[in-house]
């Protein structure tokens, strides 16, 4: 039976594609044709959005063949460039077809990946977005062992609805829903319809302001991302922006710590276990927050400049960064014998390092500065090294450490138990 679209249905067709869905996927959601939803939109007075063309200049395809060089597959280049995958891929095979990993061997090991990766959810074309492959190639390989490659292997059961629902009514978005459950937002969509859920208005979306006024939790924000987080814009083809403040960790507590850091400030962020791509990989953490508001801050500070004046002479402010660095970048080796090394932290950036020794200084925390700068570094490694005690070759004094333990300290556990070994606190 024909499906019959009323006029409410039409109004939702408005705000979904004004909120960046494409009329394909609008179609996908309410299983009409893409046609059908592009005629109900020129009805309501919508003027629909025209694929723009791109064009691919010389240094740009050198720049592919850089990058891909260097490692990075088809579908990263394609993101950082915001262009389509089969773009960047038909100019690397006219460039460089010989550089080409689309015909490579795939291993007993990939075969199993594969398997895995589409139990959980993944379509084959993001499984060969991963091993940069052929679509096709993925799923002769699936078929190969009887599967058969439908358009959604995940399948979504009535507990997960339930949790869409739940999420959704929490202010979530459909992308960061499906981010968490491994699957498309169009995905997310139709089990929320089925549950009579609306999209929300466009105008109930405010842009929400994060207070960014000097505190603890800025601070180690701040100093987190100088370390293991990161701050970038994403901008999908005829789709939303994204400005995401992200933090890939293998520590939960970590994990959660920045979360909670996010979340005094006023932001929403989520906290999922990234899908494993091997048997013995470990678990990623992933922290993710939207915020154009704090992403344009961000880019607009004159980094330690501007850091200085944010943390100013307040030890708290100061702890409270360089826990956050410390956190990312710091460790505590553990030697042979069994007694443990004073805490250190490595990076590249030299001006990041300098900016960390300047804290240090104020907090009256010593330390030693090395470097090292073998042949086959692309860039020299600096190395903060703490001092035991009151001196440099101090014995039986461990006043230093204890200084940076009750200044600064670790939120990872296992650092701070290494750190409380180290002079018998455990």
């Amino acid at each position: 039976m024909k499906k019959v679209v009323t006029k409410e249905m039409a109004d939702e067709f408005v705000k979904l594609y004004e909120q960046g869905y494409s009329t394909r996927q609008i179609a996908k959601i309410y299983g009409l044709e893409k046609t059908t939803i592009s005629r109900w939109l020129k009805k309501q007075g919508v003027e629909l959005r025209v694929k723009k063309t791109f064009n691919v200049t010389e240094n740009m395809t050198k720049e592919f063949v850089k990058l891909y060089a260097q490692g990075l597959t088809t579908y990263e280049i394609a993101r950082r460039f915001n262009i389509d995958q089969s773009t960047v891929y038909k100019h690397l095979k006219e460039k460089r077809p010989d550089l080409l990993r689309s015909n490579q061997k795939v291993t007993k090991e990939m075969e199993k990946c594969f398997i895995e990766l589409f139990k959980k959810g993944n379509h084959p074309s993001e499984i060969a977005e991963r091993y940069d492959l052929v679509e096709e190639t993925v799923r002769r390989y699936l078929r190969k062992n009887g599967y058969q490659t439908r358009a959604s292997p995940t399948e979504i059961t009535e507990d997960m609805i339930d949790k869409f629902v739940e999420l959704y009514q929490k202010g979530y978005s459909t992308c960061q829903i499906a981010e968490i459950f491994n699957i498309s937002d169009v995905t997310v969509w139709r089990h929320l319809t089925t549950r009579g859920i609306k999209p929300r208005d466009s105008g109930s979306y405010r842009i929400k302001v994060p207070n960014l006024e000097p505190s603890e939790d800025l601070a180690y924000i701040l100093g987190v991302i100088e370390g293991d987080g990161s701050v970038f814009h994403i901008k999908f083809e005829n789709y939303s922006d994204h400005y995401i403040v992200q933090l890939k960790v293998t520590d939960k507590d970590f994990a959660e710590a920045f979360k909670k850091a996010l979340e005094n400030i006023g932001l929403t962020p989520i906290l999922y276990l990234e899908p494993k791509y091997a048997k013995n990989r470990k678990n990623i953490w992933v922290v993710k927050a939207n915020s154009k508001y704090f992403y344009e801050w961000y880019n607009s500070l004159d980094r330690y400049k501007d850091f200085e004046k944010i943390l100013g002479n307040n030890e708290k402010l100061i702890g409270a960064f360089l826990r956050g660095f410390f956190d990312s970048e710091g460790s505590i080796g553990k030697r042979r014998n069994g007694t443990y090394t004073t805490p250190s932290a490595y990076n590249t950036d030299k001006k990041l390092i300098d900016f960390i020794c300047k804290l240090l200084d104020k907090l009256g925390i010593k330390y030693t500065l090395g470097c090292d700068s073998r042949k086959f570094r692309q860039k020299p490694l600096w190395e903060i090294r703490l001092w035991k005690g009151s001196t440099k070759h101090s014995k039986g004094d461990y006043s230093n450490v204890q200084k940076f333990y009750e200044k600064v300290g670790f939120t990872i556990e296992r650092k701070r138990r290494r750190l409380e070994a180290f002079f018998g606190l455990k």
